[in-house]
This record gives structure tokens, C-alpha cells and sequence, in this order.
């Protein structure tokens, strides 16, 4: 998990810069995320959700000013307990903790997260998602680290979410 990953302006707004060999597969408008464990505190806002072949991205619709927070990032590989609620009442939900890894290499206490799809859209993006997460063959970093600014000259592979 991590907050405020590098972001990419496009005419359709802010997406997030892809990795090498990483590519966008769906972006849902109209979620509210919930994170909570972040330093005993909970963060919630809206905006849209970026699912990658790597991680789930969610982007608010304007920054946080007490946080400083406009992102989270969320890595297929760290996720767990992972659910998806069909409330009779509210919107379809997904629920999990993501593990957090400190600077020095320890883990800390799994932050608890929420998406909340207020505008419909879960199912397709959770058939996404279980094939991501399923996939035994996924690659997750490459061998050796890419500077940022490297990523951005790369040519990922990029799917654009509007057309989804």
C-alpha cells in the first residue's frame, strides 16, 4: 500500500503512470473508498478506481488539504481477505486489508480497506480483478528497479477506461 503514486494528467483526467509491462484494464468513476489503519486514522473520499494487471489505484476527485492525500495504491499481491458484499440495501462493496511494509523492510498491522461502487459497474470489474488476482503467472516487479522518470518514457501497454 501506498499513498500518492505517481499520477499521469490525460484527457480524461488523472490515471496512474503504469509500471513496464503494465496495463490498464478497467477505471470505475463514482467509488468511495474507506481506508482505515493509517496511523489510527480513517480516510474517506470518491472519485475513481484504476484495476491494473499489477494493482488497484483509487484516485479522489481533489485532494485531501488535512492529509495531503489524492491516491492509493493498492497491490494485488499484498491484498487480503478479500470480499464482495451485495448489500439488499446500499451499493456493492468489496472489502479487504492490504499489508503495509515500513521503509526498513517490517511489516505493520494490515490497513482495512473499502470500495464502494455508488454508480453500479462491480461486476465486470470484479470478474477483473478475480482474474488478476488468480493468475499464478503475473509478474510483479521486474528484476531490477525502474527509475520514475523511466516509466513515463516507456510505452506501456494501456487500455483506455472510457472505452470499457
Amino acid at each position: 500500500m501506498s499513498g500518492n503514486p505517481m499520477l499521469v494528467h490525460t484527457p480524461f483526467g488523472l490515471v496512474p503512470a503504469p509500471f513496464p509491462t503494465e496495463w490498464i484494464a478497467a477505471e470505475r468513476k463514482g467509488v468511495e473508498v474507506s481506508v482505515s489503519g493509517l496511523a489510527g486514522s480513517e480516510w474517506r473520499q470518491k472519485g475513481s478506481v484504476f484495476l491494473s494487471n499489477f494493482r488497484m489505484v483509487f484516485v479522489s476527485e481533489r485532494p485531501d488539504t488535512k492529509t495531503g492525500l489524492h491516491a492509493v495504491e493498492l497491490p494485488l499481491v499484498y491484498l487480503m481477505h478479500v470480499s464482495f458484499n451485495q448489500p439488499i440495501f446500499g451499493c456493492n462493496n468489496m472489502t479487504g486489508e492490504c499489508k503495509i511494509l515500513l521503509s526498513n523492510g517490517d511489516e505493520a498491522s494490515p490497513m482495512r480497506w473499502k470500495l464502494s461502487f455508488m454508480t453500479g459497474g462491480a461486476g465486470t470489474f470484479l470478474s477483473l480483478f478475480n482474474n488478476y488476482v488468480q493468475d499464478p503467472t503475473r509478474i510483479f516487479l521486474t528484476e531490477q528497479p525502474v527509475a520514475e522518470s523511466q516509466r513515463l518514457k516507456e510505452a506501456p501497454k494501456f487500455v483506455m477506461p472510457h472505452l470499457l
